[in-house]
């Protein structure tokens, strides 16, 4: 595999994802949903955790591909998330001598920037209980053809913004969207679930943007399958 160490970064909110529990009839408190999605987020992590599956990232600058790679994505022995690197391969061909070294230190960069992004995103695609329901006791909620969406402000940063859009009646989370700021560079996620056969919910695909940097990291699930014992 080449210069799989350019492109290692972290993959855990490539997974998160939330299983299905009905909005009680007659409605219920903010509070009350917040803690139904969470409990929701919890459950369904521990039914993931019986799968292995593939990401497949491409890390992007200036609208062009720089590196792609491939990890298999498994939970070990104690529930923590583990990325094997499977495939790895730059976007354009490698120059010989110092300009060789130069490209891998530009390229080194950007990944460790990307992964630092990577991070802070991940805080809105699996928030805590607490942070949940914080979150919804400010949102704004509305239901509108059978689909509820919660908009929250100020969740992690001062001027930031959360878009939740769930089924009304399985809780599901069919699209996430949030934008926050990374220092002074703004950082924009568009993140897509949908449902396994037998109802588990991951991630589908993620997009993190850095408009300012000209940066953009596309990654997409797949190959999902629970090994024998």
């Amino acid at each position: 595999m080449s210069r799989q160490f350019l492109v290692i970064v972290p993959v855990a909110m490539l997974c998160i994802s939330f299983a299905g529990h009905a909005i009680a009839q007659g409605g219920g408190t903010t509070s009350e949903l917040a803690l139904k999605v969470a409990d929701a987020q919890k459950a369904n992590m521990t039914n993931l955790q019986a799968y292995r599956w593939r990401v497949s990232t491409d890390m992007q600058s200036a609208g062009a591909s720089k590196a792609k790679v491939v990890n298999e994505i498994a939970f070990d022995a104690e529930g923590k998330l583990k990325a094997t690197p499977i495939t790895g391969e730059m976007g354009e061909k490698d120059k010989p001598g110092l300009r060789r070294r130069k490209q891998d230190k530009a390229m080194q960069e950007m990944a460790d920037y990307m992964g630092k992004a990577l991070q802070q995103s991940f805080a809105y695609m699996y928030m805590s209980k607490g942070t949940m329901v914080d979150m919804f006791e400010t949102a704004t909620i509305t239901t509108e053809n059978g689909v509820t969406s919660i908009v929250g402000k100020d969740v992690y940063v001062k001027g930031d913004t959360v878009t939740m859009v769930l089924d009304e009646k399985t809780l599901l989370t069919n699209h996430l969207t949030f934008t926050t700021m990374m220092g002074a560079d703004a950082i924009n996620g568009d993140v897509s679930y949908a449902p396994l056969k037998d109802g588990t919910a991951r991630v589908t695909k993620s997009v993190i943007d850095i408009p300012s940097r000209q940066m953009k990291m596309i990654s997409e699930s797949g190959d999902f399958v629970k090994p024998e014992n």
